[in-house]
C-alpha cells in the first residue's frame, strides 16, 4: 500500500499523558510510629590499667613460647597494597594478615605447658605467642575448659613506650563464655543493674559435662599492642587437666598501628576531618558513645569498620545490637571474630590524648540479620558491653527523600580507624537499585540509597557501617564514598527504613506485622482515556490517565518511573513534569507525535516501575487501544 500523505496539522502534535498516583483505601497506613529514641546504658566504673593486668597466678615472662619468623616480606606487600590507588568503592580498612601456626606448635599445647601450683591447689600456666615486628597481635584458638577453669589474655611487660591504653573489659574467659554450636544465647543485659533473666527468656544453659569432650567454636583473642600476646590458663585442680585442651589455629599480625595510644589522626588520607568532641553541641549528649570501632577477621586478614550500638523497644533489657554494613560483616564466621573498641575519641576538643574510657571488648558476635540488598547487617555481641555506653535511637518511618533534599544530617564514624570524627551536611540525592561495587567482579544493587554532601567534616574507608543521623535518630548506614579526596565530599548511605523489615523482629517486634504487610503490598495500574476511544485523528487532544494503587497502604506508591511502549509511529516521550495536588502526586508525561499515518489498530502501553511503600520494586503496565484514523490531506 502506498504511503498516505501526512496532514500538516498533525506535525509535531503533543499528547498530554497524566499519571495520577491514587491512594489505596484497602488498609490504612500504620498507626504506630516506627521510630525509637536513644538511651544511656547502665552506669558503672570502667576498669583501670591495674584491673586490666592484675597479678597473674603464673609467671608473665615465663612459660611456653611460640615465636614465628619475621614477616618482613608480607608486611611490605600488605603496606604496598594498602597504599595503591583504590579502584573500587573503599570499604573495610585492612590492618593485618594471618599467619599459620608453626608445625612444631600444632596440636594440643596443654601437655607442654609449665604448670605452677597455687596455695589452694589450682594450676596455672602461661603461653606466649610472638610475631616479630607486629604493631599488635591477635590469636585464634580452640580450648576446652572444665568448671572453674579460665583463660586470660595480657600484654607481657606492657607495650613499648608505656602502659597499654587499650584496656580490655572483662578479659577473663570462663567455660560459660565459650560458645558451643547449637547452644541458646546468653540472657539479655538488664536495663538496670547486672545481667538479669527476664520473664519468658530462660537463661542460657551451661555446657554439660558431656559437651566438654566436644570443643567449642574457635575463639579469637583480643588484640594487644606490641608483637607478643600472653595467654594464662588456670585449672581448679590437677585432676581436671585431662578435661582441658588448648590449640592455636591462627595468628593475626597487625602491620597498621590502630591501638588507641598512638592512633589519633596519623592514618587519615584526606583533609577536613573534625573531632567529634569539637561539635558536641550539635547532637544529643552521649550520642557519640553509640558509635563503635569494630575489628574482624577474614581470609584476607584483619580489617576494621564502624558500627552503631542500637536501642530496642524492650523496656527491660539492653541488648548489645551492633548495626553495620553488610560489606563489612556478612557471614557468621566473620561475626564470630568481632572485637569492639568503645569511647575511642579525644576527651575534649583539641586534646592530644585519647579518652581514658577507651576500652575493648572481644568474644565475637552472632550475625542476626544479613541484608546484602540493603548493605546492612545486625550483630549481637556475645559478651557484655562496658558501662555508660549509649544505645542509639532510630527512625524507620517512611521518609519522602524527594521532599528531604537539603535536610540536615550528621555522621559519626572512625575513618581509617582513628578517633571518632564528625561530619555535617545535607541530603543532595537519592536513588533506588544503586550499584555498589564490592570487588572488581562483584556488584550488588542497593534497594534505596541517599547521598549526603558534607559542608564540614569528612569520611574515609573505615567509616563503612557508621550511622547517618537526622534529628539525633539513625536513618542510614554508610555504604560508600567517592574514591580519593575531592573538593566536595559526599557519602552514600543505605536507608534504615528500607532495611527495617528485616530488623524489626529484633529492634521492635510489635511493628513487624505492619512491616510484613508492607512487604506484601503490590502496585496495580489501570488506564483510562479521554475521549474514551483513541484514534489517529484525536491523538492531538487526547488525555491518558494511569492510576497507580498500593494494594495494602494509603499513600504507598513511590519511586515511580514510566516507559511508553507503542506501535504508533512517531509517538514518544518528550518531557516529564510532576506536581502534587490534593495529596495525590501527578506525574505528567508529555509525548510528541510525529503524525505518521497508520491503517491498522495500534496500542499505547505505559509500563510503570514503582515501589510499594518503598520496600519492593514493582513493575506493572496498562494498555489502551489506538484505532487508525481516516485519510486526511491538505
Amino acid at each position: 500500500m502506498a504511503p498516505r500523505p501526512v496532514s500538516a496539522h498533525k506535525m509535531a502534535h503533543r499528547l498530554l499523558l497524566v499519571a495520577t498516583l491514587l491512594a489505596a483505601t484497602a488498609v490504612p497506613a500504620s498507626g504506630r510510629e516506627t521510630r525509637l529514641g536513644g538511651a544511656r546504658g547502665p552506669v558503672g566504673e570502667l576498669p583501670t590499667q591495674q584491673e586490666h593486668a592484675p597479678d597473674l597466678l603464673g609467671a608473665a615472662d615465663a612459660g611456653l613460647r611460640v615465636v614465628l619468623s619475621p614477616a618482613t616480606q608480607q608486611v611490605a606487600e600488605a603496606q604496598e597494597a594498602n597504599a595503591a590507588p583504590a579502584t573500587d568503592h573503599p570499604g573495610p580498612v585492612r590492618i593485618g594478615f594471618h599467619r599459620d601456626v608453626p608445625e612444631s606448635f600444632q596440636g594440643d599445647l596443654l601437655p607442654r605447658l609449665d604448670w605452677t601450683t597455687t596455695g589452694d591447689g589450682a594450676l596455672a600456666a602461661t603461653l606466649l605467642v610472638s610475631s616479630p615486628q607486629a604493631k599488635s597481635i591477635r590469636v585464634a584458638l580452640r580450648t576446652a575448659l572444665p568448671p572453674g577453669g579460665t583463660l586470660r589474655f595480657f600484654p607481657p611487660g606492657g607495650p613499648p613506650g608505656g602502659a597499654d591504653r587499650n584496656v580490655l573489659f572483662d578479659p577473663v574467659v570462663t567455660r560459660e563464655d565459650l560458645h558451643f554450636p547449637g547452644n541458646p544465647q546468653r540472657e539479655p543485659l538488664a536495663r538496670e543493674g547486672p545481667r538479669l533473666e527476664t520473664a519468658g527468656t530462660p537463661a542460657a544453659p551451661k555446657p554439660s559435662d558431656a559437651e566438654l569432650v566436644n570443643e567449642p567454636e574457635t575463639l579469637w583473642s583480643p588484640s594487644v599492642q606490641g608483637d607478643v600476646i600472653g595467654i594464662e590458663i588456670t585449672l581448679p585442680s590437677d585432676a581436671t587437666r585431662q578435661r582441658a585442651s588448648l590449640r592455636l589455629e591462627k595468628i593475626a599480625h597487625r602491620f597498621a598501628d590502630v591501638q588507641p595510644l598512638s592512633h589519633l589522626d596519623s592514618a587519615l588520607n584526606c583533609p577536613g576531618h573534625i573531632d567529634v568532641q569539637c561539635r558536641a553541641d550539635q547532637f544529643r549528649d552521649g550520642l557519640e558513645d553509640a558509635t563503635v570501632r569494630i575489628e574482624f577477621e577474614r581470609p584476607i586478614g584483619s580489617l576494621l569498620c564502624s558500627g552503631t550500638l542500637m536501642n530496642d523497644s524492650d523496656p527491660n533489657t539492653f541488648e548489645p545490637y551492633i548495626l553495620t554494613a553488610n560489606h563489612c560483616v556478612d557471614r557468621p564466621e566473620v561475626a564470630r571474630t568481632v572485637q569492639a573498641t568503645w569511647f575511642h575519641q579525644r576527651p575534649s576538643c583539641g586534646s592530644d590524648v585519647v579518652d581514658e574510657r577507651t576500652v575493648t571488648t572481644f568474644g565475637g558476635a552472632d550475625l542476626l540479620v544479613d541484608l546484602p540488598d540493603e548493605d546492612t547487617s545486625l550483630l549481637r555481641l556475645r559478651r557484655r558491653v562496658p558501662p555508660n555506653v549509649f544505645f542509639a535511637g532510630w527512625d524507620a518511618t517512611r521518609l519522602e527523600w524527594t521532599n528531604s533534599l537539603h535536610a540536615e544530617v550528621r555522621s559519626i564514624s572512625h575513618p581509617q580507624g582513628v578517633v571518632k570524627k564528625y561530619a555535617a551536611g545535607t541530603i543532595t540525592g537519592y536513588g533506588r537499585q544503586w550499584p555498589l561495587r564490592l570487588s572488581r567482579n562483584v556488584i550488588v544493587r542497593l534497594t534505596r540509597v541517599v547521598q549526603a554532601t558534607w559542608s564540614e567534616g569528612n569520611t574515609e574507608g573505615g567509616s563503612s557501617g557508621s550511622g547517618l543521623f537526622r534529628d539525633d535518630l539513625l536513618v542510614g548506614v554508610a555504604s560508600a564514598r567517592r574514591i580519593g579526596c575531592n573538593e566536595v565530599e559526599s557519602t552514600y548511605y543505605s536507608t534504615f527504613e528500607s532495611a527495617f523489615s528485616g530488623l524489626c523482629r529484633h529492634l521492635d517486634p510489635q511493628s513487624c506485622d505492619t512491616e510484613n504487610a508492607r512487604n506484601a503490598a503490590t502496585v496495580a495500574a489501570t488506564i483510562s482515556t479521554a475521549p474514551s476511544s483513541l484514534t489517529e485523528a484525536n491523538l492531538d487532544d487526547a488525555t491518558v490517565t494511569v492510576a497507580l494503587t498500593n494494594s495494602k497502604f494509603a499513600s504507598g506508591v513511590t519511586d515511580e518511573s514510566f516507559t511508553l511502549n507503542t506501535d504508533v509511529p512517531g509517538l514518544a516521550i518528550d518531557d516529564l513534569a510532576s506536581t502534587v495536588a490534593a495529596g495525590d502526586k501527578l506525574a505528567t508525561l508529555l509525548l510528541s507525535y510525529g503524525g505518521a499515518d497508520f491503517d491498522t489498530a495500534r496500542t499505547l502501553s505505559v509500563t510503570v516501575a514503582a515501589a510499594a511503600h518503598a520496600r519492593t520494586g514493582a513493575l506493572t503496565s496498562a494498555t489502551a487501544p489506538v484505532a487508525p484514523g481516516l485519510d486526511a490531506t491538505v
